[in-house]
Parts: C-alpha cells; structure tokens; sequence
C-alpha cells in the first residue's frame, strides 16, 4: 500500500502520486512530499524552495523533487540544510557549517556537479556547481 501527501506551501495538498498545483501568486513556497509505505509515513523525502522572482515558471510548469541527499564519498552522514533555505551547506552532516565542509565541497566539488541536484548545492545562486560556490561557503562561515 502507498500514499502520497504534498503540501505545496500556498494552501493546497494533494494526495496524489503525480499531482499538478499551480500557485496563484508569485512569491516564495515551500514544498513538501511524504510518502508512505504499509502503515510507516516518513519524513519530507525532499523540501523544495522556489523564489518565483528568481526561478520563474510558467503556468503548467512542473517542479522537480528530489530525494534527500546521501552521503557524499567517505562521508558517514548525509549532507544537512542548516539554515532551512534549501541549500545543503553542511556537507559531512555535522549539525554545523564549518571549514571542513569548505574543504569537502573543495575536494568532491566533480563528484557533487554529477551526482546531485544542483539547486540544492549551488550556493551562489549561478546556476552550476563550481570554485564560486566553495567561495560563498567559506565567506559564510
């Protein structure tokens, strides 16, 4: 047995696999999605942020979500949002943001650009994973 649940941030759910929600408005929303299995519903398998000043979409326009992040190579715990903006800062998954996840982002930088979505990890808003996002981690500390 599987169930959906989306909270789209402006009021409208759904519990629909695939759903369609249009906001009415522009504005910033956040996207929820829980999944359940059997009688076990779990945590948002991903929150998305949209900025409809900056990430504009047409009406229609789907949102993709994404699961969690894992763990990054050599990592025991999975990359963390600790600010709650949508951006995984927290590399090695810590409960902090410090210089080793700067050095992490440093040394898997390839490795992040090809294996995760890069609206989560694109720190300086450019819209790619490069030098420039291991900069803005750093002045952020």
């Amino acid at each position: 047995m599987y169930n959906w649940q989306w909270d789209f941030g402006d009021g409208n759910v759904s519990r629909e696999q695939n759903p369609v929600n249009v906001h009415a408005e522009p504005g910033e929303f956040t996207v929820e999605f829980f999944a359940q299995a059997g009688s076990y519903w779990n945590y948002p398998m991903w929150v998305a942020l949209w900025d409809m000043d900056t990430h504009p979409l047409s009406p229609g326009s789907p949102i993709t979500v994404y699961p969690p992040p894992s763990a990054l190579p050599g990592q025991g715990q999975a990359p963390r949002d600790p600010d709650g903006d949508g951006l995984y800062e927290d590399l090695n998954g810590n409960g902090g943001t410090d210089f080793a996840d700067v050095v992490l982002y440093f040394g898997r930088m390839d490795w992040i650009a090809s294996n995760r979505p890069v609206v989560a990890f694109d720190l300086n808003g450019n819209g790619r994973i490069d030098f420039a996002d291991v900069v803005a981690l750093s002045d952020a500390l």
